[in-house]
């Protein structure tokens, strides 16, 4: 008998869950499946729109990495799928490859407190010749080996690094042999008379040549079989390279960055390895129990295992907290020190050397154009009903295995004429949302006072009343419900189950969120002309860069220039697009929370931190705002004009990975109800903290758990790559 299923909520996790169940020949014939989605777009805490000049308007700075398996894979099957069928006949995108822009660039930015000044280490990852979303499962042993191979890149540094003498040298073939399938091109050394560079080079070619030899040892089957062997094999080579970098410094010059980085590096691959195998990996049964570490914080954890100081301070490690928005935490109205759990720290260091093609990828028309819109397409196009303007407002509690009743209100009316709302325009042959409804869909009086009042339909601070409600009753509305929305609005949506269920109260009363910002600017200007000199940086000209654990509060920025050909500017065309995001100081102390506050922070950074980035963007210490991009008159207008978001919003906020919270996280299909399911990135899926890998594997797992319970052995599930 055909199941009627609805999804509360259209964020990622709610459509993977869609996707993967319509994904079977013939799905009509076991679900009828409705996502119902307050406001007027989906995409959730990746909801994209576009603004004035066509212009996209991100909530944070989004990208895809070369280790999201199973994001890239459902990508590469909805972009097939388009072409297949011409959904998108006048996309500039034919295939994914052509959405996706690689980037091997990342700035991991250091900060010395001794001289109070910043300084840059440009990483670049080696491409290699994997496939993004291919199911090439790599062991632990294999993500040792890639990762000591960027511990080699690392050492020689950016091929593309320009100094007083000249260029360094590319990454050297034996780290392309050894390491990675990667395509590095050769660079001609400028200066081959310079004895620093010679001994420098002399020296790394002994190290890889020595490197490649104990890797060999690493890999065969009897150190793979014994533990402390390999533990010990591991202690011997931080060791003896520690003693030869020590040794060799003296004879390199100024490279004494670079040495301590490596050492850095290695360090924590040690005490990583030698915790796993101390806390998490049981030697008899051969699994690895994660959650045994979860009660630790990272660093903590580290600690326990021999850590440095120094290494506490890293910038791989600081990057793992930055880049989960776990830096600082502002919740119970204090601020403490940021904190994430020791499993999903570690985790996160391996995934490094784990990426497919390229370590970065940018979304080159936005989250929405390139990744939400196409799968919202592919799913409309199979048979999914979609009610936009429905915001789930209550599932009731049930003393049964079964939930029996759910509550939705209607936002506004459409037009009579109208029988669903199109979400879409067509921008230069990209499906994009909107920053804004399209009012000319709804209901005339709704439409005048929406747009005479500002009202926000997202916000569930809004004191906008619903025209309706609807309440959906079991067997007749639903048979099977997909909960989907973030972990906060929870708290409201199901207050009589919490109220009554423990496991549910331990779940939101436990999993800590944080609010988020977003900025983007548009400007005037190229890189080079505001004073970026790529070859300083160590990148290649017409790259884009990025760093995400710069000078807070604004400490992740990306340059998305490369979006100006998919914006519709008319007049004041810009030539360098930014977006910077961070985690929103709710407790700092700041008054006047809100938009005006998010601006005044970042007129005081932009003066304070962009010169080392952008030299001539400064003049008389402060950012010059006549480089912005707008048709507005005076500075502060033209300030104003850019985009400023804050992410406060219960549904919007960043889910956090704090220790000891995986106890209280939920799977997918252990809810307590028969009827019912999770899917977001507050289940517990894994590797259990916000991203968009995580809440897609989130989504097959709910999309699975409904297969198992109702149709085992029927349909196939989808494995996790």
């Amino acid at each position: 008998m055909k199941k009627k299923i609805s999804i509360l909520g259209g964020g990622i996790a709610g459509l993977t869950s869609a996707y993967e169940l319509t994904n079977e020949d013939n799905w009509q014939d076991k679900y009828d499946i409705t996502i119902y989605q307050m406001g007027w777009r989906c995409g959730g805490k990746a909801a994209t729109g576009l603004g004035k000049n066509g212009r996209i308007e991100e909530v944070g700075v989004h990208i895809f990495q070369g280790w999201y398996h199973n994001a890239f894979r459902m990508v590469k099957e909805v972009y097939k799928e388009i072409e297949e069928n011409n959904l998108a006949p006048d996309t500039p995108f034919k295939s994914w490859r052509d959405a996706f822009i690689p980037n091997p660039y990342t700035f991991n930015t250091e900060y010395d407190k001794k001289n109070k000044s910043w300084h840059n280490w440009t990483m670049v990852f080696p491409n290699n010749t994997y496939t993004p979303g291919t199911a090439i499962q790599t062991d632990f042993f294999t993500l040792i080996k890639e990762g000591l191979g960027i511990v080699i890149a690392t050492l020689v540094g950016s091929p593309f690094q320009k100094k007083k003498n000249g260029k360094k040298k590319v990454i050297s073939k034996v780290l392309q042999k050894m390491f990675f399938k990667v395509n590095v091109p050769e660079r001609e050394e400028k200066n081959p008379e310079n004895k620093s560079n010679t001994i420098t080079n002399y020296i790394l070619g002994k190290v890889s040549k020595s490197l490649e030899l104990i890797i060999v040892k690493l890999t065969t089957y009897r150190y793979r079989k014994n533990k402390s062997i390999f533990i010990n094999l591991l202690v011997k080579v931080y060791r003896g390279l520690k003693n030869f970098f020590q040794i060799g410094a003296k004879h390199c010059g100024n490279k004494t960055k670079k040495l301590r980085r490596v050492l850095r590096m290695i360090e924590l691959g040690l005490v990583c390895v030698e915790g796993i195998y101390t806390d998490v990996y049981d030697s008899k049964t051969g699994i690895y129990n994660w959650d045994a570490i979860n009660d630790y914080d990272f660093r903590e954890w580290l600690c326990k295992h021999g850590a440095s100081r120094e290494l506490l301070e890293f910038s791989i490690v600081r990057f793992i907290y930055y880049g989960t928005f776990g830096n600082v935490y502002g919740g119970n109205g204090t601020i403490e020190q940021g904190k994430i759990g020791a499993d999903i720290g570690v985790k996160m260091v391996t995934k490094i050397s784990n990426y497919k093609g390229c370590f970065v990828w940018y979304l080159a028309a936005g989250t929405g154009g390139t990744f939400l819109a196409p799968l919202t397409l592919v799913l409309k196009n199979r048979g999914v009903k979609f009610e936009y303007f429905h915001k789930a407002t209550k599932i009731a509690y049930s003393d049964n295995e079964n939930i029996q009743e759910i509550e939705i209100d209607v936002q506004v009316d459409l037009k009579k004429e109208i029988s669903e709302y199109n979400p879409f325009i067509i921008q230069k042959g990209i499906h994009q949302w909107t920053s804004e409804p399209d009012l000319s869909q709804i209901d005339p009086v709704q439409a005048k006072r929406i747009e005479q009042e500002n009202i926000n339909l997202e916000s569930s601070f809004s004191d906008w009343k619903p025209v309706g409600s609807k309440i959906l009753k079991k067997g007749k509305d639903f048979d099977l419900i997909i909960l989907a929305t973030s972990i906060q609005p929870i708290k409201y949506i199901a207050k009589d189950i919490i109220s009554k269920n423990l496991q549910w109260k331990n779940m939101v009363d436990n999993i800590a969120t944080t609010p988020t910002l977003n900025v983007q600017f548009w400007l005037n200007k190229t890189d080079k002309e505001l004073g970026f000199d790529h070859g300083q940086w160590g990148m290649q000209e017409g790259q884009y860069a990025n760093t995400v654990i710069y000078e807070d509060y604004l400490y992740s920025w990306t340059s998305m220039s490369y979006l100006e050909k998919i914006e519709n500017w008319k007049n004041h065309e810009p030539h360098q697009i930014s977006y910077w995001c961070g985690v929103w100081p709710e407790n700092t102390g700041v008054k006047n929370h809100g938009i005006p506050a998010l601006k005044n922070h970042t007129h005081k950074w932009m003066n304070s931190n962009m010169e080392w980035f952008w030299p001539n963007a400064i003049k008389n210490d402060e950012f010059d705002y006549n480089l912005l991009c707008s048709n507005k008159e005076t500075l502060s207008e033209k300030f104003d004009d850019q985009f400023f978001q804050i992410n406060d919003d219960p549904t919007m906020q960043y889910v956090l990975g704090r220790p000891g919270t995986n106890q209280f996280r939920i799977k997918s299909d252990e809810t307590g109800y028969k009827n019912l399911f999770f899917a977001g990135d507050w289940t517990d899926f894994g590797l259990n903290v916000g991203y968009m890998e995580g809440t897609v594997q989130s989504g097959i797992q709910c999309a699975n758990g409904i297969k198992r319970r109702f149709y085992n052995n029927i349909l196939s599930q989808r494995n996790l790559l």
